[in-house]
C-alpha cells in the first residue's frame, strides 16, 4: 500500500479508478480480487438484504411522497449525526435498522372509526 497525501492528483481521491482503490486517509490499494470467494450462509443473507435495501433506497429517491417524507427527516438527522448523507443513504439505514414493535393494543371506541390500531415502537439505533 502507498500513501499519497502530497500529490496534487490524488489527495482528493476517494473510492475507486480501474484496478486502484483510494482510501480516505490517503492510502491507494489495489482492488480485491472477490471471484474466488466462498461466502458463508451469514454472508450471503445479508449481501441478499442490502441488495433489497437499495432497492428501497432507490424506489423512495423515485418516489416523490417518500423522498418528501426522508427530505423533511434528513435535516433533523445531518444536524445530529452526519453531514454528508443524501435521502438514498437515510431509506437505506432505515430499511437496514427497522423500529422494533413494543406493543400493539385495538382501541374499540365509538368515534366514526371502527376501531383504532395504537403500535408502540423503539428504534433500534
Amino acid at each position: 500500500m502507498s500513501r499519497c497525501n502530497e500529490n496534487v492528483i490524488t489527495r482528493r481521491n476517494k473510492g475507486r479508478f480501474a484496478n486502484v482503490v483510494f482510501q480516505r486517509n490517503g492510502i491507494m490499494r489495489s482492488r480485491p480480487d472477490i471471484t474466488n470467494r466462498i461466502w458463508s450462509e451469514n454472508q450471503v443473507l445479508h449481501l441478499s438484504r442490502f441488495q433489497c435495501a437499495k432497492e428501497y433506497g432507490r424506489m423512495a429517491v423515485a418516489d416523490a411522497a417518500m423522498s418528501a417524507f426522508y427530505q423533511e427527516n434528513l435535516s433533523r438527522f445531518k444536524r445530529n449525526r452526519r453531514a454528508f448523507i443524501g435521502v438514498y443513504q437515510l431509506a437505506i439505514m432505515d430499511f437496514m435498522n427497522p423500529p422494533v414493535i413494543r406493543n400493539v393494543r385495538l382501541n374499540n371506541t365509538s368515534s366514526s372509526i371502527p376501531g383504532v390500531i395504537e403500535i408502540s415502537t423503539t428504534t433500534s439505533r
